[in-house]
């Protein structure tokens, strides 16, 4: 099996943890490059330095796993199938989950802005009837800041997802611990990712992956996505074998 012209997609996540940790650790040093007073800016540096740190390192850590993870596969470790598709195929695919991640990221939107407007106008009254109300227009600008941050990144995210699978090589590994699919890699590592369930779509000739994502610590802590990979002519045999396998061992 030859996948040597496959681009690790994940390396550029890694880059960007371990570039965070370097920055933290430079920015470390200067309130003594400085002779900064440590008591009014030194220990506040020192503190915010440490957080973006701690960033840096858990994503330096989370990227590390997937590239690994996704070299493997891309190696051709326990991979049960290796499908390849025409390049109209592939990009009329991208071009689907496109528009459907353009609809879903707006419904997300309008969850996310109901809550922050509604979270805003709550704490905003009751900081005029705490004698607050100095502090208010900042705490507003603040939350507005915040959801217009998560606005764009919604906004943009879909295209950016969009290219990269355009860019992305027309094909699909399926692993027993992964799969590289759209220039993506979807892994299910318990306990953060697990499958919900692998089936076929007779009618669209599609594998249908739901996997698990561990979102939080409570009541309910996974949400669950959608892959949909096209089965290719004749290939409906091995397709079962990816269904049956996968199933055990979830």
């Amino acid at each position: 099996m030859s996948t040597s012209k496959i681009k690790n997609s994940e390396k550029g996540g890694l880059f960007t943890g371990i570039f965070i940790m370097v920055m933290s650790f430079l920015f470390s040093i200067i309130p003594f490059v400085f002779s900064l007073d440590m008591m009014q800016w030194g220990y506040g540096i020192l503190c915010i330095d440490l957080f973006v740190f701690i960033i840096g390192f858990i994503t330096t850590s989370m990227f590390l796993f997937r590239f690994n993870r996704l070299q493997e596969i891309i190696a051709g470790k326990d991979v049960i199938a290796h499908w390849h598709y025409s390049k109209d195929e592939f990009h009329k695919k991208a071009k689907i989950e496109l528009n459907n991640n353009k609809k879903e990221n707006r419904f997300k939107l309008a969850a996310v802005w109901f809550f922050f407007l509604l979270f805003t106008v709550i704490f905003t009254i009751i900081g005029f009837a705490s004698d607050e109300a100095e502090s208010m227009g900042l705490f507003v600008v603040i939350m507005l800041s915040i959801a217009i941050v998560i606005t764009a990144f919604a906004l943009i995210m879909p295209g950016v997802m969009y290219r990269s699978s355009l860019n992305a090589s027309p094909e699909v590994i399926i692993a027993k611990n992964g799969m590289y699919y759209m220039g993506r890699l979807h892994t299910w590592n318990k306990p953060l990712f697990l499958i919900d369930s692998v089936t076929i779509e007779e009618k669209k000739q599609e594998l249908v992956f739901a996997i698990k994502y561990f979102t939080k610590i409570g009541w309910y802590r996974y949400e669950t996505y959608t892959v949909n990979v096209p089965i290719p002519m004749g290939e409906m045999k091995l397709a079962k074998d990816v269904v049956k396998i996968l199933n055990e061992i979830k």
